[in-house]
C-alpha cells in the first residue's frame, strides 16, 4: 500500500469513526432515556431513575471503548478504505 493509499485509508477511518461515534452516542442516549422513563413509570423519582439507569449502564466511555464495538467497526472501516481510489 503506497503512502497516498495509506493517507486516504487513515482519513476514511477518521471520518467513519466520527460518524460511528455520533451514531453510538445517539443509541446510548436513547437507551438510557428509555430505561429512565421505564423506571420513572414504575414509581422512581426522576433523578433516581436516571441515576440507576446510568449506574446499570456503566458509563458511555466504557461502552464506546469496548473491544466488541471496536471489533465490529473494523470490517466497515477497512472496506470503506479499500473503496477509495488511489
Amino acid at each position: 500500500m503506497g503512502l497516498g493509499s495509506r493517507l486516504k485509508a487513515v482519513t476514511a477511518n477518521l471520518l467513519h469513526r466520527q460518524r460511528a461515534d455520533a451514531d453510538l452516542d445517539a443509541e446510548l442516549t436513547a437507551w438510557i432515556d428509555t430505561v429512565t422513563e421505564e423506571r420513572f413509570a414504575a414509581g422512581m423519582r426522576p433523578e433516581e431513575a436516571r441515576r440507576t439507569a446510568l449506574a446499570e449502564f456503566g458509563g458511555t466511555e466504557q461502552v464506546k471503548t469496548s473491544p466488541l464495538i471496536v471489533w465490529d467497526a473494523l470490517p466497515e472501516s477497512t472496506a470503506e478504505a479499500q473503496r477509495l481510489p488511489d
